[in-house]
């Protein structure tokens, strides 16, 4: 019998990309009748994504990989889900020892470097990293079709209105929570800010602020209502900006990042997906950009919306067919 057990990082230094995108892979498991278990390694979090859910939290102050190994140890699973970076550990040892025990292994956005001991290396990105690596493995997935989202129910065509959601990522690392508020309302007058917080960052400084209204939304169940009544969105980058994006909404992105998200945000550019930008600043520059231009908005609403799908069910099918 099947049993799958899901490894992710989560809090205030990993952010929630990895773990809320974990918990749909764990429901698409779920659809399937499969057996599964989300392991969180981080201190609890209040996240509404993990009602109904099999998880555990695990202590982020025991050593990484003997954490790990001491769950696997007492679960005994067939299928081993990592939904992390592999930066800061030497994995050879214990991936070795996973291989030698025959359990299948799965690595989600991580572990290229050791692309070799995983079955399959899934690396949910429009822009396919370039890697040595990845180029011999027989199951590397990445690309348009690799992207794991909600499945949307519904949602509505694009037109311009006064509504702008505005997303920095589920914990806000940056911290642009206090001075991205002042910044926009320097910039802008007689608009609705949606500012959508995550359940560990803290809420924007929105003092003194008289020429928007301003909406703050924490940790909202109703998120998908939220972004499909927005006519423009100012994200971001991250798992958010393609969760958008499904929506077909006109969106300034920027990465705070520097080089790591470089080629993945030129391909967004090159595509006409998105407006891209290097700094906060520059976004919401081209926040306005996309008010004032009706033809651009349009068109990189349409294209978002053909570029960006869920393809949760074909990780799974994958997975249990691999």
């Amino acid at each position: 019998m099947i049993q799958v057990s899901i490894f992710t990082l989560a809090g205030k230094k990993n952010g929630l990309g990895h773990l809320v995108r974990s918990t749909r892979i764990y429901r698409e498991f779920v659809k399937y009748k499969v057996e599964s278990n989300l392991y969180i390694i981080s201190e609890p979090i209040n996240l509404y994504q993990l009602k109904d859910t099999s998880f555990e939290f695990l202590n982020p102050e025991i050593e990484l990989r003997n954490n790990i190994l001491s769950v696997i140890n007492r679960t005994t699973p067939t299928h081993i889900i990592f939904d992390f970076y592999s930066d800061g550990y030497d994995w050879t040892k214990l991936l070795k020892h996973l291989k030698s025990e025959n359990f299948k292994l799965i690595a989600i956005d991580g572990f290229i470097e050791y692309s070799k001991f995983f079955d399959i290396v899934w690396i949910p990105s429009l822009f396919p990293p370039k890697n040595k690596f990845l180029k011999a493995h027989k199951n590397y997935i990445s690309g348009e079709n690799s992207l794991i989202l909600n499945e949307i129910k519904s949602k509505t065509n694009w037109s311009p209105g006064k509504d702008i959601l505005v997303m920095m990522g589920g914990t806000d690392v940056n911290n642009f929570a206090r001075s991205l508020p002042a910044l926009l309302d320097e910039n802008f007058s007689g608009y609705i800010f949606h500012w959508i917080s995550g359940p560990t960052s803290q809420p924007p400084v929105l003092t003194n602020l008289e020429n928007n209204e301003w909406n703050l939304h924490a940790n909202p169940r109703n998120l998908e209502e939220i972004i499909d009544n927005s006519s423009y969105a100012l994200l971001i980058f991250g798992v958010s900006f393609l969760e958008v994006c499904q929506f077909g909404k006109p969106i300034s992105v920027f990465s705070p990042y520097g080089f790591r998200d470089i080629e993945q945000l030129n391909f967004i550019s090159k595509e006409k997906i998105a407006v891209v930008s290097e700094t906060i600043e520059e976004a919401v520059d081209n926040l306005k950009v996309l008010i004032n231009s009706v033809d651009l908005s349009k068109k990189l609403a349409s294209a978002s919306v053909k570029k960006v799908h869920n393809s949760s069910k074909l990780l799974v099918n994958k997975i249990l067919n691999t």
